[in-house]
């Protein structure tokens, strides 16, 4: 039986003002741990039968290890059931405001018990063929995540009006192993005319570095432009499995971007995009699961 598509409760006004102006909140205790044991179920069988997008990671001594796997609820019934039916979209829509909450991307983010690989300072955009500044990454752990362990972001770095060139490792990670239908690659990879990311860690006194502390239940709620990363510790008890979908609000455009890429939707939808077209004029490939419109709970209702 497919959990409520409702959210435990209301998103406060304050909440939606701190993801606008910080760029990022957590909605604690707003996902029913019925859809948490959803979500670990369809990763436990996306880590089980690894695909096309699956990309593995340890770090340079060989030690920790990290699955990243691209659009999983394409390939799995629960993530798919997540996506289309949970609270998710709704919540996107909510907090972007505007009419509504399209469907970009999920991933996978698979840690094992024992070293937890740190992830390096990044922005999601560009890896995607997507410009905008309504966007939302909504982040779901099955498990308990300590500060450590968890997304950090640069606060209000989503203002910056910049997009950094993607890096692609640090010293203490190196990609392993990656399915034919997508690599991460090397930094060179990517749009050489992009800035370097700055030094966050080098310079802790120039930039507020939001941490959390999140537990199942609550979302980790993100701007796609903002720069974030995750820290890393040497032991750490249990799994860190973590589930992030992407959602696109009304000033998002398709992008051509150049270089590497991650697929997008429209390949998949067989769609051809011309540049700079909004994401809302395709919604046979870019779908809403929410609609300001309907004004439902239901996500599913929209797609």
């Amino acid at each position: 039986m497919t959990p409520g598509a409702s959210a435990l409760r209301a998103i406060a006004e304050a909440e939606c003002a701190r993801f606008r102006q910080e760029g990022a909140v957590l909605l604690r205790g707003i996902l029913s741990l019925d859809w948490v044991g959803v979500v670990r179920e369809g990763l436990e069988e996306i880590h089980e039968e690894p695909g096309a997008m699956t990309s593995r990671a340890t770090g340079g001594d060989g030690l920790g290890e990290l699955i990243i796997d691209q659009y999983s609820s394409l390939r799995n019934e629960k993530l798919s059931s997540f996506v289309k039916c949970s609270p998710a979209a709704a919540i996107a829509g909510r907090l972007l405001g505007g009419s509504s909450s399209r469907f970009v991307l999920d991933q996978m983010f698979y840690k094992e018990a024992g070293r937890i690989l740190p992830t390096p300072w990044h922005q999601d955009t560009p890896y995607l063929r997507i410009s905008g500044n309504d966007l939302a990454r909504l982040w779901v752990t099955c498990d308990p995540s300590p500060k450590q362990t968890t997304v950090r972001v640069v606060k209000g770095s989503h203002l910056w009006n910049v997009v950094y060139r993607p890096v692609t490792a640090t010293s203490e990670v190196r990609e392993t192993q990656a399915g034919a239908g997508f690599s991460y690659g090397k930094s060179e990879d990517y749009d050489g005319r992009l800035m370097p990311i700055p030094d966050i860690d080098g310079n802790p006194g120039a930039f507020d570095v939001l941490t959390w502390d999140v537990e199942p239940g609550d979302i980790l709620v993100f701007n796609g432009n903002i720069v974030h990363g995750a820290g890393g510790v040497e032991m750490h008890p249990r799994k860190r499995r973590a589930f992030a979908t992407l959602w696109a609000g009304d000033d998002v455009r398709y992008l051509k971007r150049p270089g590497l890429t991650i697929p997008d939707l429209s390949e998949f939808a067989g769609v051809q995009i011309a540049d700079g077209a909004l994401l809302r004029e395709h919604p046979e490939a870019y779908p809403a699961g929410w609609l300001r419109a309907v004004e439902s709970d239901k996500a599913a209702s929209a797609w």
